[in-house]
C-alpha cells in the first residue's frame, strides 16, 4: 500500500497527528505543515484503507476540511486504528466522535 499525502514530512512527535479528510484535506494539511510537521490528508476518491498511515502509537484528529461524504470518516477512523493509532477523535461539523482499538483481554 501507498503513503498518504505529506506522510515523508510528519516528524516523530510526543502529541497528535491531524488527518484532514475533505474537498480541502490537501490545502489545510499544507498549511498546517508550513509551520508544524504533524498533518496527513486524505484525498477525495481515494479509499482510506488504500493507504498505510504512518500512526502507529499515536493520538490521532480527524478532521473535516470542505466537503465530505460522511460515510468516509468512520472508514478512516478504522484504518487509522487498523494501522496502530492508540486513538482517533474525528471532528465534523457539530459533532465529535472516538474510536480505540478492541480490547483484547487475555484468555
Amino acid at each position: 500500500m501507498k503513503l498518504p499525502p505529506y506522510a515523508k514530512q510528519v516528524q516523530p512527535h510526543r502529541g497528535e497527528l491531524r488527518v484532514y479528510i475533505g474537498s480541502d484535506a490537501w490545502h489545510n494539511a499544507r498549511i498546517r505543515n508550513s509551520y508544524t510537521n504533524d498533518s496527513l490528508a486524505l484525498p477525495d476518491n481515494e479509499p482510506p484503507d488504500g493507504f498505510t498511515w504512518p500512526v502507529r502509537g499515536a493520538s490521532v484528529l480527524v478532521l473535516q476540511a470542505g466537503g465530505v461524504d460522511l460515510e468516509r470518516i468512520p472508514a478512516l477512523a478504522e484504518a487509522l486504528i487498523r494501522d496502530g493509532a492508540l486513538i482517533v477523535r474525528c471532528a465534523y461539523g457539530e459533532h465529535m466522535a472516538t474510536y480505540r482499538p478492541a480490547r483484547r483481554d487475555a484468555a
